[in-house]
């Protein structure tokens, strides 16, 4: 997790990254991500700073809310592949860059 600005935004917006570097790898913001899967409470949040996940998926951080200061818990769970996909995402990745190296 952490915090950066969109393409045209001054504003910090917290994100996760998932996927594997180079292979599928991209970065979620989380402030969108929040308004599309749950429209209504995304509609009164502004979400600022990400500042760490667990292994459960759950990110804390800050952000404004209904016009106030709040730190959230973000329950990102399925964004978060679970360690046997993961496991699988590496062994993919790192075989298709023996493989790519090899070809050459």
């Amino acid at each position: 997790v952490g915090y950066s600005c969109r393409q045209g935004d001054f504003a910090e917006h917290p994100f996760l990254y998932v996927g594997v570097p180079g292979v599928d790898g991209r970065m979620i913001d989380l402030d969108a991500w929040l308004d599309a899967v749950n429209p209504a409470s995304g509609a009164d949040w502004d979400l600022y700073k990400a500042f760490g996940v667990n292994d459960n998926g759950l990110i804390t951080g800050t952000g404004i809310y209904r016009g106030n200061p709040r730190a959230f818990i973000l329950d990102a769970s399925s964004l978060i592949p679970e360690p046997t996909s993961l496991a699988i995402l590496i062994i993919a990745g790192a075989a298709l860059l023996a493989r790519r190296r090899g070809s050459h």
